[in-house]
């Protein structure tokens, strides 16, 4: 019995001792490179010199009526979570429109698509980011009178699990103007 007592006591003070462990994490803000590879326009995001994370664009060639079809994509590094996913993707054309495409993925983690008006354009964001690995977003651009440049914000916060878990904090924006890559 005295047995039970001990362990009891020793687990409680163990709890104890780890309930403050989430104050032992560490924010980084990552360092953003932007890159462009021919066929992507992407920012890779680093933390002392290891990529956590990317996000960016593909262009494909514009269609006979002028849209500008697109996919913007993020992905993560095998050892660290989604905690917060946010693209947003805006255009200078007022009489423009942005149309996010259908998914053919049959499993994708929920997520929010809100229009914005100043500036015209779309925000994704995830409601659910903790299943996901890659994810990748169709969308289509018609620019009415002819104003092709697009602005992508990417905010994303990354965490890591263990005693002293870390958030990384991913930042970037850049105004891009959609050619043909593919």
């Amino acid at each position: 019995m005295q047995r039970r007592t001990f362990l009891a006591g020793a687990g409680a003070a163990g709890a104890t001792g780890l309930a403050g462990c989430s104050a032992l994490a560490t924010d980084a803000s990552a360092a953003t490179l932007w890159m462009d590879d021919g066929r992507e326009v992407y920012a890779s995001f680093s933390v002392d010199g290891d990529e956590v994370a990317a996000a960016g664009v593909r262009f494909y060639e514009p269609t006979v009526g002028g849209t500008v079809p697109f996919r913007a994509w993020v992905e993560r590094t095998a050892d660290a979570s989604y905690a917060d996913v946010r693209l947003a993707i805006t255009h200078g054309d007022p009489a423009g429109a942005l149309y996010m495409r259908p998914s053919s993925a049959t499993e994708r983690p929920s997520f929010s698509y809100t229009h914005t008006s100043n500036p015209a354009g779309a925000v994704v964001a995830l409601d659910d980011p903790d299943d996901a690995d890659t994810l990748t977003y169709g969308f289509r651009f018609d620019p009415a009178d002819g104003d092709t440049d697009l602005r992508l914000d990417i905010d994303l916060t990354l965490t890591t699990g263990g005693l002293r878990p870390t958030r990384w904090h991913c930042t970037a924006t850049r105004t891009l103007a959609p050619h043909a890559r593919v």
